[in-house]
């Protein structure tokens, strides 16, 4: 699995309390002619795209949420980069036992993401229930995910 450093949204950032990932993507950077005509179009006009076919949320878990009670771990879209007012959310999954579920070194696939969007800001939210003080994560979009199959 390649990480690409521009679909990078947390290196191991620590996520103690709720909160968005230490990176977004700002999407209009990357479409400044979706019309073909050489010309940026206007945010709002056109669809936001980041790549073709399906890409995937994947979450590694560098150091485990220790006393926390639930986390939360969503993909959004919004139009301003608090990543906020009005979120569209593409993916999401909820840890009830973080403790567990998040253990040093597991990965997690938190959803699939293969369509062109309208807002702007593209980035992961993690939301944090109880008192946690450790909660380190790697977060990243990708076109493949490694199964772990082993080699015959």
């Amino acid at each position: 699995m390649y990480i690409d450093k521009e679909l990078l949204f947390d290196d191991a950032a620590a996520h103690t309390s709720t909160g968005n990932g230490t990176d977004i993507i700002d999407l209009r950077a990357y479409n400044m002619d979706s019309g073909g005509d050489g010309e940026a179009a206007p945010h709002g006009t056109a669809d936001q795209t980041i790549g073709q076919g399906k890409m995937y949320l994947v979450v590694i878990v560098d150091a485990a949420a220790d006393a926390a009670t639930s986390v939360v771990i969503d993909l959004r879209s919004c139009d301003n980069s608090n990543m906020t007012t009005t979120p569209q959310i593409h993916a999401t999954q909820t840890f009830s036992a973080p403790a567990t579920d998040l253990a040093i070194g597991t990965k997690h696939i938190i959803g699939t993401f293969d369509g062109p969007i309208n807002e702007r800001y593209l980035g992961v939210r993690y939301t944090v229930t109880g008192a946690s003080t450790v909660g380190t994560y790697t977060a990243f979009l990708t076109h493949n995910v490694d199964q772990g199959h082993p080699l015959s």
